[in-house]
């Protein structure tokens, strides 16, 4: 899990300004698999895998709704 900060990319977009995504393989020591994103706006916890079979199993599970997310507002 990552905290992504509110206001910083996940993914590229069409403006050309740095995105997290880019970032995550020299800080993760390798190649990460995007389980779910988070919008620019939103601050939160990130869910990568670090092997493609994990993201697999995460991926379903979350599509599925066997996973519990809790949103705090301030």
């Amino acid at each position: 899990m990552l905290n992504k900060p509110a206001g910083v990319s996940l993914l590229a977009d069409r403006s050309g300004a740095a995105c997290l995504w880019d970032a995550l393989p020299d800080l993760l020591g390798r190649k990460p698999y995007l389980v779910h994103r988070l919008d620019k706006p939103t601050s939160g916890a990130l869910a990568v895998a670090l092997d493609q079979a994990t993201q697999t199993k995460l991926t379903k599970a979350f599509a599925a709704r066997r996973v519990d997310k809790y949103y705090l507002a301030r």
